[in-house]
């Protein structure tokens, strides 16, 4: 994320600044949305097809932990991966070292996100990767990652269990 910023021209003076401001903003507005439709479908659906389901994100583990307690889902998770900061670095590392630790081949994952750079962390863990629309980047720029864009959750749940 810091790499995001100094593109624009941002020094590095003004990342934890524009970091704290923008979680500030987040944590304020954060309860007023709601679960994405679908989503508590598919983390079914996955759990009864036998998936192991972890949550891998940029996120603060800790927030997300609050985040997620808000919606009837913590059920349908092995695991929670986050960062134990805020500046949204890159997930790679984390799941690195969670395949590592838990002796578990990418080739046998599949990575849902909503952004160009969920399909590059899937790569780098040899995961396949389905990019789900209405998210981050818009359907035309998900596309250019090369891998499966789901329209909606159920897409995505079919792309992943059939194959």
């Amino acid at each position: 994320m810091q790499d995001y910023y100094a593109r624009l021209g941002l020094g590095a003076d003004i990342f934890p600044v524009v970091s704290h401001e923008w979680m500030a903003q987040y944590n304020r507005l954060e309860s007023a949305c709601p679960l994405r439709e679908g989503a508590q479908a598919l983390l079914s659906a996955f759990q009864a097809a036998g998936c192991h389901q972890i949550i891998l994100s940029a996120s603060k583990r800790e927030n997300l932990l609050r985040q997620m307690a808000r919606y009837p889902i913590a059920q349908y998770f092995d695991d929670v991966l986050g960062l134990d900061h805020i500046y949204a670095t890159s997930k790679e590392g984390i799941g690195r070292e969670y395949l590592l630790r838990h002796g578990i081949d990418g080739a046998d994952c599949v990575l849902l996100g909503d952004t160009l750079h969920d399909a590059e962390v899937a790569r780098a863990l040899g995961m396949r990767c389905i990019l789900l629309e209405g998210g981050h980047q818009n359907s035309d720029t998900l596309r250019t990652a090369r891998c499966d864009v789901a329209a909606d959750f159920a897409q995505a749940a079919r792309l992943a269990l059939e194959g």
